[in-house]
């Protein structure tokens, strides 16, 4: 069967972020005076301004701009917990020679995805869809931006 790429997800495929997100938003409810449980089962495939909103409901615009931007350097500085997932960072090599487009997809920060790929050894895609390339990171524009990007 003839295609033209592949479509990765960063997390979940190449990476495995939950030994570095957890933490950090364990750290970052702490810091709030949140409930960290009900921080790390609301936290899953949400993305960080609506998580601050829902936490933070009184707090004023530039409040959640800066509680937005000390998180995502959090997430960048913070990837030790991040891995590969086996095999993964090996297959992808494999596509560049090859002038095979893999574009990753993630709802997550440019900065965050950018950081978690180095961490992971990973080589870069020719394209990463972040969430400044989308407007809802849930409802599959990560993966029709990629599949744009493969035809």
């Amino acid at each position: 069967m003839p295609f033209k790429g592949m479509i990765f997800d960063l997390n979940g495929t190449p990476a495995d972020s939950l030994g570095a997100v957890e933490p950090t938003w364990g750290v970052r409810a702490d810091s709030q005076g949140l409930d960290k449980a009900a921080v790390q089962h609301f936290k899953h495939s949400k993305p960080i301004l609506r998580m601050l909103r829902y936490f933070m409901p009184e707090a004023s615009s530039e409040k959640i701009s800066n509680k937005f931007a000390q998180h995502e350097a959090c997430e960048t500085s913070h990837t030790d917990g991040i891995t590969s997932i086996p095999d993964t960072v090996g297959f992808h090599s494999h596509l560049n020679p090859l002038s095979f487009p893999w574009p990753i997809v993630t709802s997550d920060l440019l900065k965050v995805a950018a950081a978690w790929i180095r961490q992971i050894g990973q080589s870069f895609s020719s394209v990463l869809i972040a969430r400044k390339n989308i407007q809802q990171a849930k409802s599959g524009q990560p993966l029709q931006a990629g599949h744009h990007q493969v035809n």
